[in-house]
């Protein structure tokens, strides 16, 4: 079936408008039979690259960051937000999609209408994340520039429909996630190489990690996984490494180095949920692997041996995660147009898919990659995004070993490809983000 072409949503912070830029017209002098004595070309001014700005290693208030710091109605109304933010509870008894008959028909009646979409960042967004409390219902996104967007989607009457946005990077925030130690707090990882939280009580920005040494020779971190309430792993650009940051100790070093790839970039990180020495990393080359952080080794350059090899990937991986209450599998997406699921209930040397189906993964040069989402605290669930028409994010299960999906969120506001998906945990809400900075909610 056909789709109406749905106009963006207007509702969240303005598009940018960008100025048209009118050349002079060229002249032919053959076509007007010689009258034109000479041709003005246009030739372009050739302007000196723009300054990258330097990374600030300290603490950023609200007032540095937020978009709007100079109207002070904007300013206040941002921290009592980030105030009743800080407040929130979460239920960790109420789980989403969890009645005793299939949730198909839980997904059937999710529905999308103009309310709930909205353009919460500038640009192209890297990063999604769904705050876990019910109360207020809150969707966290990171984009190309370094903005992080806060979305309280149901104050739809409240200045820019709830959207507030922040600039703690100079680059695209390619993690974010909400901290396992105070889950009203923001982790954040970027290009910029550095990794903050955003505490809504002190309502600030603060480090957790930001190596001097490391940005002086150019170096970029891209993800993070937290493996504890105080210790994290941070993966560092093209030099292959997995970096342990502990925030009890320091944020100007890591704690420990793993050396897990030779040159190649470690390009997503999951720790497994129960035993939380274990993390699962992948490449652009087609390597998929489980680590043990136990397993050091004390020369900078010999590569950590892996706990096991995820096999069947034959290009670049985009993502691969655990499942997150028993870690018994893992669900990859690689641009061999592949959605794959691996039984990982025991650790061999090597493993085979235990289900793979075929899933067009070619988003192109201005599409975020697709990364599927576990349902956070339910076993089996998960969503991905789709290059299908009309325009859809897709629902599987992976309960029975096998994918197979149950659902397709579809509807007039969902006009765009959806390549970052996510569900609430106790709440039977499914958030997407796609490349122009719309967030679009099913519930």
């Amino acid at each position: 079936p056909t789709q109406n072409r749905q106009a963006p949503s207007k509702r969240g912070l303005a598009s940018e408008k960008k100025e048209k830029v009118i050349l002079p017209p060229r002249k032919s002098s053959r076509l007007s039979g010689g009258n034109v004595p000479e041709i003005d070309r246009f030739v372009p001014l050739l302007e000196s690259p723009a300054e990258e700005k330097s990374t600030p290693l300290e603490t950023l208030s609200i007032e540095e960051s937020f978009n709007k710091s100079d109207d002070p109605a904007s300013l206040s109304h941002t921290q009592n937000f980030l105030t009743s933010l800080s407040k929130a509870t979460t239920s960790k008894s109420t789980i989403s999609f969890n009645s005793s008959s299939s949730f198909k028909s839980s997904i059937s009646s999710l529905s999308i209408k103009d309310e709930l979409v909205a353009k919460v960042v500038p640009g192209r967004i890297f990063s999604l994340a769904i705050h876990p409390s019910s109360t207020p219902l809150v969707a966290a996104v990171g984009d190309k520039s370094g903005h992080v967007g806060l979305w309280d989607i149901l104050a739809t009457s409240s200045p820019n429909h709830g959207v507030h946005l922040y600039q703690p990077h100079t680059r695209p925030v390619n993690c974010i996630s909400w901290d396992l130690a105070n889950t009203n707090n923001l982790v954040s990882t970027s290009y910029d190489g550095t990794v903050r939280l955003l505490d809504t009580e002190k309502q600030e920005h603060t480090m957790l990690y930001g190596e001097k040494e490391f940005l002086d020779w150019g170096g970029w971190t891209s993800s993070h996984a937290q493996m504890s309430p105080d210790t994290f792993l941070i993966s560092q650009g093209t030099n292959g490494k997995v970096v342990l940051v502990d925030r009890r100790v320091r944020w100007t070093s890591p704690v420990t180095t793993f050396n897990v790839f030779d040159r190649l970039h470690p390009k997503t990180l999951s720790v497994h949920p129960v035993h939380n020495n274990l993390f699962l990393t992948c490449n652009n080359k087609g390597g998929c692997y489980i680590f043990d952080t136990r397993n050091t080794t004390n020369s900078t350059t010999k590569l950590l041996e892996p706990v096991s090899e995820l096999l069947g990937h034959t290009k670049s991986l985009s993502c691969c995660y655990f499942s997150p209450v028993t870690g018994n599998q893992v669900v990859t997406m690689s641009t061999d147009d592949k959605l794959r699921l691996f039984n990982t209930t025991t650790t061999s040397k090597t493993i085979s898919p235990q289900c793979q189906v075929k899933h067009n993964n070619q988003t192109g040069r201005w599409l975020t990659p697709f990364r599927a989402s576990w349902h956070p605290t339910r076993e089996g669930m998960l969503v991905t995004g789709s290059m299908e028409r009309p325009r859809q994010i897709e629902v599987w299960d992976s309960s029975s070993g096998s994918l197979d999906m149950v659902g397709r969120l579809r509807g007039e506001e969902l006009g765009s490809v959806c390549s970052l998906v996510g569900i609430h945990h106790s709440r039977e809400v499914v958030v997407g983000g796609n490349s122009s900075g719309r967030v679009h909610v099913f519930m």
